[in-house]
This record gives C-alpha cells, sequence and structure tokens, in this order.
C-alpha cells in the first residue's frame, strides 16, 4: 500500500498473496541469486521459517551502507517476506509502477476496492494479542490503515469503496448496517495504549501519531457510513 498507493506509514514486512503453484523455496533461492550475482552484493543469505511461510532475506551491513561510520546495533540488515494463499475468489488485481531510485519495475496488487475490504476483514477478524494484557486481539496498522483509506475516499468525494463482494466472501456479511455495526463495536473495545505502541516504530512523527490516538474513533465513527 505504500509503494503503490501512497500509505504514509512504514511496514515490518513485505506481504505477498499467491494463488497456486507457488515454492517458497524456489523464491528463496532465486531471490538469494538476484541480489549475488546480479547486484554483485557479497554475503546475502536467506532462510525459511514460520511453518514455511516466511523468508528472510540477511544483508551483511558493509554490504549496503560501506560508506557509513556510524555505530550500528546490528551487522546485519533483514528483509522479511510473508506469503499466504489468496482467500476467496473475489477479488480484484491491476499492475502498478514503483520506481525507486535508479530501479522501475512493475508489480501485480489488489485494486483499492479490494484493498479496502481486505483491510476491514483484518480489523475485524485478525488473531493478534501484543502481550499478555490486550484484552481483543487486533493490530493497530489496522486499525490506521482502515482510518487511512476511508479518509482517501473521503478525499475522492467518497467514490472508492470496498468491493462488496469480497466482503461478503470473507465475512459472510452481506448487510451495511451489520458491519458498521461490527467496526463500531470493536472500535469501542480497543485500548489506545496498545494502538500506539503498536504504530509507534511505523510513523515518522510522534506528533502526528498522537494526533491520530486523539481523532481516529471519532473519524471512523463518522465516515464509516458513507464508504458502506
Amino acid at each position: 500500500m505504500r509503494k503503490v498507493y501512497g500509505l504514509n506509514r512504514l511496514s515490518e514486512d513485505l506481504d505477498f498473496d499467491f494463488t497456486s503453484n507457488f515454492s517458497i523455496q524456489k523464491f528463496s533461492s532465486d531471490i538469494r541469486k538476484y541480489f549475488v550475482t546480479s547486484l554483485k552484493l557479497k554475503g546475502v543469505t536467506t532462510s525459511i521459517s514460520n511453518k514455511e511461510n516466511t523468508v528472510l532475506v540477511k544483508f551483511p551491513w558493509e554490504t549496503l551502507f560501506d560508506n557509513r561510520k556510524e555505530k550500528i546495533a546490528s551487522t546485519v540488515i533483514f528483509l522479511r517476506c510473508d506469503f499466504s494463499k489468496i482467500q476467496g475468489k473475489k477479488y480484484q488485481t491491476e499492475v502498478n509502477l514503483i520506481t525507486a531510485g535508479s530501479f522501475s519495475f512493475f508489480v501485480k496488487s489488489y485494486d483499492l476496492p479490494t484493498l479496502f475490504a481486505n483491510k476491514i476483514f483484518a480489523f475485524l477478524e485478525r488473531s493478534f494479542f501484543r502481550g499478555s494484557l490486550q484484552k481483543y486481539p487486533f493490530k493497530g496498522r489496522d486499525i490506521y490503515d482502515l482510518f487511512w483509506l476511508i479518509n482517501l475516499s473521503a478525499s475522492n468525494q467518497f467514490k472508492i469503496r470496498p468491493d462488496r463482494e469480497r466482503i461478503k466472501e470473507l465475512l459472510k456479511i452481506d448487510n451495511n448496517d451489520e458491519l458498521s455495526g461490527l467496526i463500531r463495536k470493536k472500535l469501542k473495545l480497543l485500548d489506545s495504549k496498545f494502538v500506539y505502541e503498536d504504530l509507534f516504530p511505523l510513523v515518522e512523527s510522534p506528533a502526528f501519531l498522537d494526533q491520530f490516538i486523539a481523532s481516529y474513533e471519532e473519524v471512523i465513527e463518522k465516515k464509516i457510513g458513507y464508504i458502506l
């Protein structure tokens, strides 16, 4: 979402969805070969973990930043790639251009309505606890992404909306009032402390994060009806 659509937060990994005939072993081998053979980066290694759902690419610090002299906490830079099989069949994709420095390449990604639906599903259904004190499962980044998508839609006269067929397939809900009610109910269960802690490493400005924490519930409450 950051590279293709401009989401203004960082991520701790790269997420890839696949349909079928995907070999994580081949990806791991190919990506290492690309960095070592094509880009001539020495010492790059890969490993597979998380029940063969994750590839960790490890770069020696000096390979990427050989001219920097500052002290560092680790001599290895990790790139985490997470893979999962696409849920359901009701989704749309598009091809987009990404440019980073001297590199330009095309990627296939979900379109915005599909992403919107996926984020609502993740917000309502993700099973994640940050420590034993968190009472309800959620990730702060899911709330932020939902907030960002709603505001992106608002800036486009609410023409960007979640894919209804995708929501129906994932959540088995075909009623807007029921869906908005579930979102509002989940919002009221959240502890802003855990939202803040999850998002703190992913946003550049603590002042902005404070403003988000103070306003996200009100903004989502007021605007959710316009996009459903």
